[in-house]
């Protein structure tokens, strides 16, 4: 499986190259996803034993549980700081940003421009974490979305008020924050977990970088797969159902039914499975509490493997 890198812009050093704004942009790769790709030799191989064991699933979130957030006013919100959420991108120019009291701290700007549409929103390692689309990709027709991360970066002139902007963003192709299925916290906010029907990434929320970033071999609809994480090592298994070709003779779609086990810090795909049914399946996904064995269910079918290395 080939890792898709994709570029990061930083927005505010003085060091990179000037945006027709007046802004710093800069473009760069993540070099750890290189060091990765060295050790991509030595991964092994997942094979899928057919099962028929009597095992018990390990827990997984809840649909909730999968998506931390700061926005204010959130039950569940969490972070030192919050994001009053806004409707179709319409950020304020001086937009609030409260502490977890809903007292105001400062204001973030130029958050039209540079951010746009917004879906999720976690603060983690003194930084806002934000899915979005900006305007100009929408209006151009760009086949793009974000990862933008917003700190703060000093006070108003003349003012003991906090400022806040877009620092950095990282570009995704294909519409990644339309289709969200997962935007977690892991290992106590140090790594933040993305999925989305086109593919996952995994951040080191203290470096700002990406540990691993792939894209799927082909778009998965959001409705049609389920996903679970072992809970032993960080392998992420993901059950698809992909619309493939009209059958000649009866004109139906048919459809390919799978499941892909992904090493989820190297991006590297260990395991693929494909199912011997055509048609469309939702389908849910579970480990054993030990990680050697998955089973996946539907309305119509269910299958049980045992999982072992080559």
């Amino acid at each position: 499986m080939r890792l898709k890198i994709n570029e990061s812009r930083d927005i505010t050093s003085r060091d990179h190259a000037s945006h027709p704004s007046g802004m710093a942009v800069g473009y760069g790769r993540d070099v750890s996803l290189h060091q990765k790709n060295k050790n991509m030799a030595n991964e092994k191989s997942i094979i899928f034993k057919p099962s028929n064991s009597v095992f018990k699933p390990s827990e997984k979130w809840t649909e909730r549980e999968r998506f931390d957030t700061s926005f204010a006013k959130a039950k569940n919100a969490i972070g030192n700081l919050r994001l009053p959420a806004v409707n179709n991108g319409r950020y304020e120019s001086k937009h609030p940003i409260m502490d977890s009291n809903d007292n105001l701290v400062g204001y973030l700007s130029g958050a039209v421009s540079f951010i746009g549409y917004t879906w999720d929103c976690v603060y983690a390692a003194n930084c806002f974490w934000l899915t979005n689309m900006t305007f100009s990709d929408t209006m151009g027709g760009v086949n793009r979305s974000n990862v933008t991360l917003v700190d703060e970066v000093g006070t108003y002139l003349f003012s003991s008020t906090r400022k806040f902007k877009a620092i950095k963003s990282f570009d995704f192709e294909g519409h990644w924050a339309g289709s969200t299925k997962a935007f977690k916290l892991l290992d106590n906010e140090r790594e933040l977990f993305y999925l989305s029907s086109y593919g996952f990434c995994l951040f080191n929320t203290y470096n700002r970088e990406r540990i691993s970033h792939v894209n799927f071999p082909r778009y998965v609809s959001e409705h049609a797969f389920d996903f679970a994480i072992s809970p032993k090592v960080k392998i992420l298994a993901i059950a698809g159902s992909s619309m493939g070709e009209k059958d000649p003779i009866d004109g139906e779609y048919r459809y390919k039914n799978f499941i892909w086990l992904y090493n989820l810090e190297s991006g590297i795909l260990m395991g693929e499975e494909n199912l011997d049914t055509d048609t469309y399946n939702r389908w849910s996904i579970h480990f054993s509490e030990d990680g050697r064995n998955i089973k996946i269910s539907s309305e119509g079918a269910t299958y049980q493997f045992e999982l072992a290395t080559k």
